[in-house]
């Protein structure tokens, strides 16, 4: 329970900043999962969706996010996976 108005403010600035990052990041894990089954049933429109994954992993990492190594590292797979398919 916060102790003054200033606590109660915080805790609900915290929440709402908390519910939009987790649907931020859920929209992110989502577009990676459609990726991947695009280029794992090698369809044509899969470096369009890389295009745009890579572009939103990019943005999520400068805002924090997502730390920068983890959307490399991402961005890194998913290109390996797209190249490996071709």
């Amino acid at each position: 329970m916060p102790n003054n108005a200033q606590a109660a403010r915080r805790v609900k600035s915290s929440r709402k900043a908390n519910d939009r990052k987790k649907a931020q990041r859920s929209t992110l894990r989502t577009l990676i999962k459609k990726t991947r089954a695009m280029i794992e049933s090698n369809d044509s429109n899969a470096a369009e969706s890389f295009k745009t994954v890579q572009k939103k992993l990019a943005q999520f990492a400068s805002k924090g996010l997502l730390p920068k190594n983890t959307a490399s590292r991402l961005t890194s797979r998913i290109s390996a996976q797209l190249k490996s398919s071709k």
